[in-house]
């Protein structure tokens, strides 16, 4: 029987595939959005106001990325942007006779603040190092959930897999960093 040459049933779809860069200004602007919130929040009463520093410093951050130093604190560098912004506000406010917080008192907010959501700082040093040992694929998938909020039916029609293939690959995925976190963590001296 003469043999017949193979043909896939579904044409070829070639995927671009894109890394995470966890050192990329704009990834970890998107990381420490809820951070940034809570922070700007914590000097400011109405949570309105804090949404609009929010936005400010976030436009900030993304036109003044070149002043960002790759490498260093990253949060530290956004969190100091939102203080400035916080206290440009709270002064605003008080040129129009509004009583809100003492320049002392926002200090104060603010370092007790720092310290409370700059806390994991480790962890997430952790996680960035997990993440670069994954493989090209297990990082596309987290790009495309977490970065890209695909769904798993999006994810399957982007890598051709079933849904129950990727949910269990993305299970397998965050076990495999949670280890590898707890593991970095475990060999930190004391």
């Amino acid at each position: 029987m003469p043999e017949q040459p193979f043909s896939s049933p579904r044409p070829e779809k070639k995927t671009t595939i894109q890394v995470v860069d966890t050192e990329d200004p704009a990834w970890l602007l998107a990381q420490a959005q809820s951070r940034l919130k809570g922070y700007i929040l914590s000097m400011l009463s109405n949570s309105q106001d804090a949404d609009d520093i929010l936005q400010e410093t976030n436009t900030y951050i993304l036109t003044h990325l070149d002043k960002f130093d790759r490498g260093s604190n990253f949060k530290a560098w956004a969190f100091q942007i939102a203080y400035f912004r916080v206290k440009s506000h709270i002064r605003d406010r008080q040129r129009r006779n509004h009583v809100d917080l003492s320049d002392a008192l926002v200090e104060k907010i603010s370092h007790a603040a720092a310290t409370y959501f700059n806390g994991d700082d480790e962890r997430l040093s952790h996680l960035h190092r997990c993440i670069q040992k994954l493989g090209t694929k297990e990082r596309l998938l987290l790009r495309l959930q977490y970065m890209e909020n695909a769904s798993l039916t999006e994810l399957a029609k982007t890598t051709m897999q079933k849904p129950n293939s990727i949910h269990k690959a993305m299970s397998r995925i965050r076990q495999s960093l949670r280890f590898c976190i707890e593991k970095q963590h475990s060999q930190q001296p004391a």
